[in-house]
C-alpha cells in the first residue's frame, strides 16, 4: 500500500511539473534531487531524461532544452525531464557522461537507451524516441489473433503468460524483445486461464516461449529448451533459430551497409524479372527454402534485373539477358561463377549452390571469342586467348593499348584512333606488332594488371615480365617516339632495308 501511494503522489508531481512547464514555459519537469529522480523513474515505464546545466552559460545545453521542450510539446503522451547535473551531480555522475548535455532514454523492461548524436536537436529527438518507445511486443490473447500473426509475420517470437501473476520470466521475455525488436517480432499471449484454448492447441503452458518460423510454405514451430530463462539465453535461442535471411538488394542498400557476413560469406545473387510477380515470388520461395541448408556458408541475395544498369553487366558476364539470371561471387577474390541451367528452382539452386562449396564449379572468366584479324588493320586484336602467343612471342616487340569502351571511357577511343594512326605508320618494321585488347571485355588475362585507361605498355622481345609503360602526352609524335625508343636492338639487329625503313620512320 505504501509502495503504491508512493508511485500515486510521484505521479501527481510529474503531472503538476508537465503543467507548469506548459504554462510557463520550461523545457520539461526539472530535476534538482537524487530521491526527486528515482521517485520519476518508479513512477514511469518510459522517461526521456535530459542531463544538463539549467543556469550555466551553455548554448548547446539552450538548444537542446528548447528541442526537448518542442517534442514534449507535440507529443502528448511522452514523460520528459531534465536533470540539472549543476544540482543534482550524483545523479549526473552515474552514468558517466563526457560531456553535456546528453539524453537517456529509460524503459523498464530493456534499460537504458542512449542518443548517439553528437548535438540535441529536434529532428533528432523525434527519430531517437520514435524507434525506441514504439511498443517491443504486440500484446494478443486469442489463437485467432495468434493465427493471424503467424500467417503474416516470417518468424515470430511468442511467449505465453499470466497477465498479473508472477511476472520474472516475462520481464525476462520483454527485455529481450527490447532489444530485438527491429529484428524480429514479438508477441505476448496473455490469458488468466490454464485451460485456455489457445495454451492447448501450443501445447504449452504459463511461462512458455515458442517460435514459429516459415520457410516456403512450411510453417516450423520450436519450443525454448531449458529451465533457466534469462534475457542471454532467449537472446541466443533466437540467434540458433533464426531464418538464414534472403536479402533484397535495392538501389538504397548496398553490402557494406549490411551485417558483416556480407564480407565474411560467399554471395549469391539472382536477378529477378519483377514484372513477373508469380515467378519472382516462387523464386523468393525457392532461395528461402535452400538458404537454411547453406546457413553460414553463403549468403544469399536478389534484385530487380530489370533495371538498364545491369544489362552491360549480364553481357560481361556471358547471358543474353533473359530473367532470372544467378551467380556467385566469391568473396575475397574476383572469381565469379555462374549458373548456366534453363530452370531455377529450389533443387537447381540447391545443386549450385553444393557444387561450389565442394568445388566442382570453375569460375566465369570475362574474355571475348578469338576474332578473325582484319587485314586491312596495322593493329593485331589480343583477347584474352591470344594474349600469350602474340604478346609473349618472342620474336617480336609487342605495344600493347589497353582501353576500356566507350560507354565507359570516353576518352579512350580519341587516343585509340591516335595510336592506330601511329599503327600505319611503323606497320612495316620488322619485329614489331602494334596491338590492342579491349579490357572491359577480357577483364582477366593472368598476369594483366591495369589501373588507368587508356594505358600503352611495350613487352620487349628479350623480357616479356618487363613491360615498359608509356607516360608522355597523348599526341601521334610522343607515342612514336616511345615506341622508336625502345625497340630491342634497332641498330644492330636489323638488315640494310630495316635499317633504311627505321631511318624513314625516326
Amino acid at each position: 500500500l505504501f509502495v503504491a501511494m508512493a508511485r500515486v503522489a510521484a505521479c501527481v508531481l510529474i503531472a503538476s511539473f508537465c503543467l507548469f512547464s506548459i504554462v510557463s514555459g520550461m523545457e520539461a519537469p526539472l530535476i534538482s534531487s537524487k530521491e526527486d529522480f528515482k521517485a520519476t523513474l518508479a513512477a514511469n515505464p518510459n522517461i526521456l531524461g535530459l542531463f544538463t546545466r539549467v543556469n550555466a552559460n551553455c548554448p548547446e545545453c539552450n538548444i537542446a532544452a528548447e528541442a526537448l521542450a518542442d517534442l514534449v510539446l507535440e507529443n502528448e503522451n511522452l514523460i520528459a525531464v531534465t536533470v540539472d547535473c549543476d544540482t543534482a551531480p550524483d545523479v549526473c555522475t552515474k552514468y558517466e557522461f563526457t560531456h553535456l548535455p546528453q539524453v537517456l532514454l529509460f524503459n523498464e523492461d530493456v534499460g537504458i537507451y542512449e542518443y548517439k548524436q553528437p548535438y540535441v536537436y529536434l529532428e533528432a529527438l523525434e527519430e531517437f524516441a520514435s524507434s525506441n518507445l514504439v511498443p517491443k511486443t504486440e500484446i494478443i490473447h486469442t489463437q485467432e489473433e495468434l493465427d493471424r500473426i503467424v500467417k503474416n509475420e516470417k518468424f515470430v517470437i511468442v511467449g505465453f503468460f499470466h497477465p498479473t501473476e508472477d511476472q520474472k520470466v516475462r520481464g525476462s521475455f520483454r527485455r529481450t524483445a527490447g532489444q530485438l525488436f527491429k529484428e524480429y517480432k514479438f508477441v505476448e499471449v496473455l490469458v488468466d486461464n490454464e485451460q485456455d484454448e489457445v495454451l492447448q492447441k501450443n501445447d504449452v503452458s504459463y511461462d512458455s516461449i515458442k517460435i514459429f518460423k516459415t520457410i516456403g510454405e512450411e510453417v516450423s514451430e520450436a519450443y525454448y529448451p531449458e529451465q533457466m530463462i534469462t534475457r542471454k539465453r532467449i537472446t541466443n535461442w533466437i540467434d540458433q533459430n533464426a531464418p538464414w535471411d534472403v536479402h533484397e538488394i535495392t538501389t538504397g542498400s548496398a553490402f557494406s551497409d549490411a551485417k558483416n557476413f556480407f564480407r565474411e560469406y560467399p554471395i549469391l545473387t539472382v536477378y529477378l524479372d519483377y514484372n513477373n510477380e508469380e515467378l519472382k515470388q516462387q523464386i523468393i520461395s525457392s532461395l528461402e527454402t535452400v538458404a537454411e541448408d547453406f546457413r553460414e556458408k553463403i549468403v544469399f541475395t536478389y534484385m530487380n534485373g530489370n533495371e538498364e544498369k545491369y544489362q552491360s553487366i549480364f553481357q560481361r558476364w556471358g547471358f543474353d539477358g533473359n530473367l532470372p539470371i544467378m551467380m556467385l561471387v566469391k568473396q575475397g577474390s574476383k572469381e565469379v561463377y555462374t549458373f548456366a541451367g534453363e530452370e531455377l528452382n529450389h533443387k537447381e539452386i540447391g545443386s549450385f549452390c553444393a557444387d561450389f562449396l565442394n568445388g566442382e564449379l570453375e569460375p566465369h572468366v570475362i574474355k571475348q571469342e578469338v576474332p578473325d584479324q582484319d587485314p586491312e588493320s596495322a593493329v593485331e586484336v589480343v583477347v584474352h586467348d591470344t594474349w600469350r602467343s602474340v604478346v609473349h612471342s618472342p620474336a617480336a616487340d609487342v605495344v600493347v593499348f589497353f582501353y576500356l569502351p566507350l560507354s565507359v571511357c570516353d576518352h579512350c577511343v580519341p587516343f585509340l584512333e591516335k595510336y592506330e594512326a601511329v599503327a600505319e605508320t611503323l606497320k612495316d618494321i620488322p619485329g614489331l606488332v602494334l596491338a590492342k585488347i579491349d579490357m572491359n571485355a577480357n577483364a582477366q588475362v593472368p598476369g594483366v594488371r591495369v589501373a588507368n585507361f587508356p594505358t600503352i605498355q611495350m613487352y620487349p622481345r628479350a623480357n616479356k615480365f618487363q613491360e615498359i609503360v608509356f607516360s608522355g602526352p597523348r599526341t601521334e609524335e610522343a607515342v612514336k617516339k616511345f615506341v622508336m625508343d625502345n625497340l630491342s636492338d634497332k641498330h644492330n639487329a636489323f638488315s640494310d632495308e630495316e635499317q633504311r625503313l627505321l631511318g624513314d620512320v625516326i
